[in-house]
């Protein structure tokens, strides 16, 4: 299964809305707020609350910034223009905070407004987020984010990208909100953005610079350079901020949903200005079968006369150069009976209007055909398998259980020059290769995890065997350094000499009574070892094939493969260590096929124990 964010800008999208959504979808809050505190931006709390949007059950994500950081983004009358009038915040929603804070919504100003506002650049932006504790996907996610950012601030006031200073976006909140979304979504890790449009609105709304018109230059600059779609909606204000526009233009892979899908969790993110739509932001997670491999793509086409063929063969290298999926030109009779060429060229979206300049500006033709057509497409990955002339690459195609293995027609060709040989000889040669290769299954014996006899009871066939957590050294180093309240408990649970776990009763020392991993709970999915993260599963790539292998001691994972119908071998290894006792192993090697059967197939039932023991 392919697992798919969709974002439903249907009242636009702001970098607080995001963070909202994402969090209701499932996004974890302790990642979230163990992120944001380790960038020690100073100003600033933030409530993680729950409110009424057209009675609607919301989440709500506010950066509360303190008196010298305030920026009035959600203050209406400040954005309208209103600003010698006395306002408070009259949000639409009612708010059930599941904490309090000491902060109050209502502002009483009167005049001008007279506020420090922070100046950043995109140098001091970026040493920020590099000085924080984020994964290295949120970071270059964050990154990305304000790099676009800067692009469109720098074309929209006319002075080079160092040059760039932020106003709005450069402040604490806006720098939270972005940060915070780059840490929601790695820690959900869709496999794809899928955004259809941004619904916009009009008018005009106040800035650091006075009054600007909706969309704000930042934003009509970040679409235009990003493909991004704008739905006008006739609402007077902003609705898409270029925090948000910044966001959809890093993220999306896809403009377009697929043709059908399963939703398996909806988030609702509330915004915090006051407009005749509700201010929510959508969020689903979408599964689509992955065999199901469907997306649209253009044809274009044109019938040209009047051209030669070393012109059209220099427009075909072009096109494929400036990105067109594939190009084929065919000799047709047109009326009258005269010799002419119908030109065809598949491409995507992004590139078409590129396209199509380049065949108008190439070739004698005066008009284009083009019609969107949806495809179904093999699964594609590249390999490289040893043949007797050298390494060729492969492409290995799969679609359910259809699986083709192509060489690639350019590796045979370097191969070629080098050796002299006739091409046609080294493709026939690869493929020769490619069939001995598919029908290798070699046998890897996994190291990190040994099931130990310790004792024997005198019943008929009956071994009492514990499970020796066995640490890798990368882990062992890391667990010696932990600095952390919880590194003291973790050192004194460790058997430096036998580099294992000590277990307590037959169950490791960090098991709880709840049977969850204290260890995971206190450090997070980082801090396991090989053992803990990958057991009982173990893959091996070699070449064009991938080898799969459980260990017997998860009882649950015996019980998966012992039922199944494909033939299965067995080894048993002895080590060569002298001990007292008896030591093995058993492994089961199967040739299944596909990484899905391998990782979901066990150890998800409630009667596998293989955790506990």
């Amino acid at each position: 299964m392919s697992k798919s964010l969709y974002l439903e800008c249907g009242s636009g999208i702001s970098g607080d809305m995001t963070v909202a959504a994402l969090l209701d979808l499932g996004a974890d809050r302790e990642v979230l707020e163990k992120s944001l505190e380790s960038l020690k931006l100073p100003g600033y709390e933030i409530a993680i609350t729950r409110v009424k949007k057209s009675g609607l059950d919301a989440c709500d994500f506010n950066v509360i910034l303190d008196a010298e950081h305030e920026n009035h983004d959600h203050d209406m009358a400040y954005l309208h223009g209103d600003g010698a009038e006395v306002h408070d915040h009259p949000h639409d929603h009612e708010h059930h905070h599941d904490h309090e804070h000491a902060h109050s919504h209502d502002h009483d100003h009167t005049g001008e407004h007279h506020h420090h506002h922070e100046h950043r650049g995109l140098p001091e932006i970026l040493a920020i987020i590099r000085s924080g504790g984020l994964t290295p996907g949120a970071r270059a996610l964050a990154e990305r984010i304000f790099q676009i950012l800067a692009e469109a601030e720098a074309k929209a006031h006319g002075v080079p990208l160092d040059q760039v200073h932020f106003h709005e976006v450069g402040a604490v909140d806006s720098i939270v909100d972005i940060v915070a979304a780059a840490v929601c979504l790695d820690n959900l890790a869709p496999d794809e953005v899928i955004v259809t449009g941004l619904s916009e609105g009009s008018g005009f709304v106040r800035c650091q610079h006075g009054m600007i018109p909706v969309p704000v230059p930042a934003v009509l600059n970040i679409v235009q350079a990003h493909g991004l779609t704008l739905v006008p909606t006739g609402i007077q204000g902003e609705l898409v901020t270029p925090t948000g526009a910044a966001i959809v233009a890093a993220i999306r892979t896809k403009e377009t949903l697929p043709a059908s899908f399963k939703c398996t969790r909806t988030g609702l993110g509330a915004g915090k200005r006051t407009y005749e739509r509700p201010s929510l932001l959508r969020a689903m997670m979408l599964e689509t079968e992955e065999n199901d491999e469907k997306d649209t793509i253009w044809k274009l086409e044109c019938n040209i006369d009047d051209c030669t063929g070393e012109a059209l063969g220099y427009c075909m290298g072009k096109l494929l150069r400036s990105g067109a999926r594939d190009v084929h030109y065919i000799p047709v009779y047109m009326k009258k009976n005269r010799p002419a060429y119908q030109l065809d060229v598949i491409c995507d979206d992004k590139t078409r209007e590129t396209l199509e300049n380049i065949i108008f500006a190439e070739t004698t033709t005066i008009g284009i055909r083009r019609c969107r057509m949806e495809r179904t497409v093999m699964k594609r990955e590249f390999a490289t398998i040893a043949t007797e002339y050298g390494h060729v690459t492969v492409k290995i195609c799969r679609h359910g259980e259809i699986e083709k293995i192509y060489p690639e027609y350019e590796s045979a060709a370097v191969i070629a020059e080098k050796s002299g040989m006739p091409v046609g000889e080294l493709v026939r040669g690869s493929y020769r290769n490619i069939k001995k290769e598919t029908k290798k299954h070699e046998i890897f014996k996994t190291t990190f995890l040994r099931p130990v006899c310790m004792h024997r009871r005198r019943l008929p066939g009956y071994v009492l065997c514990r499970l020796q957590i066995v640490i890798d050294e990368d882990s062992l180093e890391r667990y010696g350094n932990e600095k952390s309240e919880f590194g003291k408990r973790l050192r004194n649970s460790i058997d430096w000499e036998e580099e294992c776990f000590y277990q307590n009763n037959r169950r490791c020392a960090f098991l709880n009574d709840e049977n969850l991993c204290d260890l995971y709970k206190e450090l997070g999915p980082d801090s396991l070892c090989d053992t803990c993260r990958l057991y009982p599963r173990h893959t091996e790539e070699y070449r064009v094939c991938v080898n799969y292998s459980l260990s017997l001691s998860c009882p649950e994972a015996a019980r998966i493969i012992l039922s199944c119908k494909e033939p299965v071998r067995f080894l048993e290894e002895e080590t060569d260590e002298e001990d007292d006792f008896e030591e093995f192993d058993f492994m089961m090697f199967s040739s299944w096929k596909t990484r899905e059967m391998f990782c979901s197939g066990f150890c998800r039932t409630a009667n596998c124990r293989c955790r506990s023991a």
